[in-house]
């Protein structure tokens, strides 16, 4: 009697947990399932967290069969050999007529391809209860001199200017932000792609150093606000008048019911980086695995996650843009069509700092900033000094 093939399997490691995240990803579960497949997957608090226990898992020999990892780490696992490798299936599948030509390189790691693209996203993004500004006769803030104009306006009225969280990486975000506008993007290059030092003697870099001195005086009390959506929810409620996140902040704002009341928020680019367009790519990785229910849960969630009707709607779900550049802009809502057509001109498409930079020097600069926005005793020249001698770690 013939032994009954056991179904596809996927064991995904991710740090998907704000509310919208999970429903994101609880999309591709249901249509797994739905094909023959059993999914599981092992949520951890933050993506250090979750990096960390995956390499634990590989190196003690039961890997998660598949790791939701950023360009960095993906890079990782391929110089270390333990992803396996997708060339074959993308070869199959016809990527390469399918996806936006900018993500490529990302996904290679020496002639292997061993990344792959879920969704795009963009970090350039801000997020503005319009309703508040309206109470208080206040346009939507186009330039950071606007801004920090309006930040008394709204701490009168008992509104914080700027709804961000104590994640140091929030702050990384909002000043890589302001390096993509206020600096610009030939500065902005020359930081994350050439690990410059001497980009931080520039006159436009010291006036981001600035901007970020003042609106540390605007930020909410230390430990209240402990996570992004928190932060984001300090928006919905009207606590907050905006917030520099990027556009996977979408999904928090469409829990807050009809599209009625959707309207009372805004997304818009940062101030003064209007044009810009910073791009972030979430990837999948499959680490090596011997079982076969495993690798064909590989294949089955590759094969599934491309295809376009998921690629729109997951897209949608996330408040993101999809991978494949045959999805037409009529299939998304208004701020994702808006960020598509920057994300289509090439001269203001940048890449995200985790694509482009090493991570120590990364991780270095991320540090420095987030000390200074919680010591607000440290001068810009002190933070400058010390932004320079990371560079050089």
């Amino acid at each position: 009697m013939q032994a009954e093939t056991a179904p596809p399997r996927i064991d995904l490691a991710h740090f998907w947990i704000a509310p919208s995240e999970r429903a994101s990803l609880d999309l591709i579960a249901q249509r797994f399932i739905a094909r023959g497949g059993v999914w599981s997957d092992t949520p951890s608090p933050d993506y250090e967290f979750m990096k960390r226990d995956s390499v634990m898992r590989i190196t003690a020999g039961f890997p998660p069969s598949a790791m939701w990892l950023g360009a960095e780490d993906i890079a990782s696992l391929g110089v270390l050999g333990v992803a396996t490798r997708l060339n074959d299936l993308a070869e199959e599948d016809g990527w390469r007529r399918h996806l936006h030509d900018f993500i490529w390189p990302v996904l290679y790691q020496q002639g292997e391809l061993v990344g792959l693209p879920v969704t795009l996203h963009n970090e350039n993004w801000a997020w503005f209860n319009a309703k508040l500004y309206r109470r208080l006769h206040l346009p939507l803030p186009k330039t950071w001199d606007e801004v920090l104009a309006q930040a008394p306006v709204f701490m009168r009225a008992g509104v914080l200017p700027l709804a961000i969280s104590d994640q140091p990486w929030n702050v990384r975000l909002l000043f890589t932000t302001l390096m993509a506008g206020a600096a610009g993007p030939e500065l902005y290059r020359r930081l994350y792609i050439d690990e410059d030092p001497s980009v931080f003697d520039h006159p436009r870099v010291l006036r981001v150093l600035e901007i970020l001195e003042r609106l540390r005086a605007y930020r909410p009390p230390a430990g209240e606000v402990r996570t992004w959506n928190a932060a984001t929810t300090l928006v919905i409620q009207g606590r907050a008048a905006m917030q520099v996140m990027g556009d996977w902040a979408k999904g928090e704002f469409k829990k807050v019911g009809p599209a009625s009341a959707q309207q009372d928020f805004v997304c818009a680019p940062v101030p003064e980086a209007q044009r810009s367009f910073i791009a972030a790519l979430d990837m999948l990785s499959f680490p090596r695995v011997r079982d076969l229910p495993s690798q064909a849960g590989q294949r089955l969630l590759a094969r599934l996650m491309l295809e376009p009707e998921l690629q729109a709607a997951f897209a949608h779900r996330k408040g993101s843009l999809p991978v494949r550049r045959d999805i037409a802009a009529t299939q998304l809502d208004a701020c994702a069509a808006d960020s598509l057509a920057r994300l289509n001109e090439a001269s203001t498409r940048l890449l995200s700092p985790r694509a482009l930079t090493s991570e120590q020097v990364r991780v270095a600069l991320q540090a420095e900033l987030a000390a200074f926005w919680n010591r607000p005793g440290m001068t810009v020249e002190e933070l400058r000094q010390r932004l320079r001698q990371a560079m050089r770690k």
